[in-house]
């Protein structure tokens, strides 16, 4: 059950309910594209070398990735955790994990 929908006063109706649009996650995929792209061709390096410090440079591709993981893993959340509502009594925004902020209308 959604924040929206639990925090509901007597009376009131969900008439629309959306969240944060898709475009959100762009600067978090970039950003992580810029961070994922050499940390795999770090990683591949590391693999195709016959150089004898291959293990530390696997472990540099590694944290390269998990960075750019993190990167969408955050521009996901950020947006997951933001509803908006309309009902018929109030426009209710929560952003955040627990955040909220209400505004009533009429």
């Amino acid at each position: 059950m959604s924040y929206v929908e639990s925090n509901l006063i007597p009376g009131e109706q969900v008439l629309y309910k959306t969240g944060l649009h898709w475009i959100v996650l762009f600067w978090p995929v970039f950003f992580a594209a810029l961070f994922a792209l050499p940390g795999l061709f770090i990683l591949l390096g590391s693999i195709f070398t016959k150089d004898k410090d291959a293990g530390g440079m696997a472990i540099a591709g590694l944290l390269w990735l998990i960075v750019a993981g993190a990167l969408v893993l955050f521009g996901y959340l950020r947006r997951k955790a933001t509803e908006i509502a309309v009902t018929n009594k109030r426009i209710v925004i929560k952003t955040g994990i627990w955040g909220n902020r209400e505004f009533w209308c009429g």
